[in-house]
């Protein structure tokens, strides 16, 4: 799936039975071309909602890459990270995130994300 923007990879949906954590495990596998004298940085979050791509200072629910301008040239640079977070819920029902990403600087039409992955799990 080509970075294009924000753009939603993938989404969880679990049915708790009551208030607690939904525990998300994640990760990303993205391709990226690099060209010389660009820096490229791209990003994944857990996200409660397919748009929202939205990044604060060190915030815990993203992984952010950068790959330097200095770097030669290379059309397929392998790239992967995993992020684990915690959301609370505050009662029963059922809640779906979703694991987005985009690049941030450097976008180019090869830059792809594949093998993304997202778990929730329950507790109290």
């Amino acid at each position: 799936m080509v970075m294009a923007g924000c753009t939603n990879y993938i989404s969880v949906a679990i049915t708790v039975p009551s208030a607690g954590n939904v525990t998300l495990i994640s990760s990303m596998h993205s391709w990226i071309e690099h060209t010389a004298g660009t820096t490229d940085i791209w990003t994944f979050m857990a996200r409660t909602t397919a748009t929202n791509c939205g990044l604060a200072f060190a915030d815990p629910t993203a992984y952010l890459e950068e790959i330097p301008g200095a770097w030669p040239t290379d059309t397929l640079i392998n790239k992967a990270g995993a992020l684990t977070n915690q959301y609370p819920v505050a009662a029963a029902g059922t809640y779906t995130y979703y694991l987005n990403g985009f690049m941030l600087s450097g976008e180019s039409a090869a830059d792809t994300m594949v093998n993304g992955s997202i778990v929730a799990i329950f507790s109290t």
